[in-house]
Parts: structure tokens; sequence; C-alpha cells
């Protein structure tokens, strides 16, 4: 588990990797925001560990600056408008209808918006714990 901010996240992944030997990274990492990605992708880079020829990353939210870091993030955009304007349909339909609860479910699945973050790492030859041979 990373921290809740750009530095928490860099320092947390930091630890991390100094822990772990690089035959045991996994291929790649899901952060629960771009903030935290980019703050990995830091520590990442400063251990010498390449994105996303090592190892892939990918954020969610899809921040403006996600295309701008380097490498651009590959991240989840959650369609905002339209959870907008479904919010904003079922209110108006709730309150036309003197509803007194809402029982309605809607899903909205995010965009995938793939950059450069997300890559098919290189397996060696003597493989690593990911790789099973049949």
């Amino acid at each position: 588990t990373l921290g809740t901010t750009l530095e928490g996240a860099y320092r947390d992944m930091g630890v991390w990797l100094d822990s772990v030997s690089r035959d045991d990274l996994p291929t790649a990492f899901f952060a629960e925001n771009d903030v935290l990605a980019v703050g990995a992708m830091r520590a990442l880079n400063e251990h010498g560990i390449r994105v996303p020829e090592d190892v892939s990353i990918i954020g969610f939210d899809d921040l403006s600056a996600a295309e701008s870091f380097d490498p651009p993030l590959t991240t989840l955009r959650n369609p905002v408008y339209e959870l907008g304007y479904q919010a904003m349909y079922l209110l108006d339909h709730y309150i036309m209808q003197g509803v007194d609860s809402i029982a309605h479910i809607t899903r909205l699945a995010p965009v995938l918006c793939v950059r450069k973050s997300v890559g098919a790492r290189k397996i060696s030859p003597a493989g690593g714990p990911w790789q099973h041979n049949i």
C-alpha cells in the first residue's frame, strides 16, 4: 500500500523496492489515482527500473497532465460528464414522480486511455516467479 500523496507514494514505493529483488517485481502496478502512479514511477526510475520496459504502471483519473508525464501515463478516465448527466436525470425523474427513495443502480464504465506507461516485459530465459513452464 502506498501513501496518499505523491511524496508518500514515492517514499513507500522506494521502501518496498529496497526490500525486493528485481526478479520478484510484478509485471505491472495499478495505482488508485494518477498522482500515486507518478510517485511510484519516480521511485521506480530512481531504482533503475524502467517504465514500461521492466514494469508497467496504470493510474486512475486521467489528470490533464497525465499525457505530459515521462512516460505518458496509461490511465482510466471516469466519464464524469455522463455521471453528472445521469445523476441529474435520475434526480429530476424522482422529483417529478414524487418518489421517496431511490433504488436505482447505474453503472458507467471508465475509459481506458492507453499511453506509453504499459508495455510487454521481456522475460529472461531463466524465467521468474510469474512464469510457469507447462
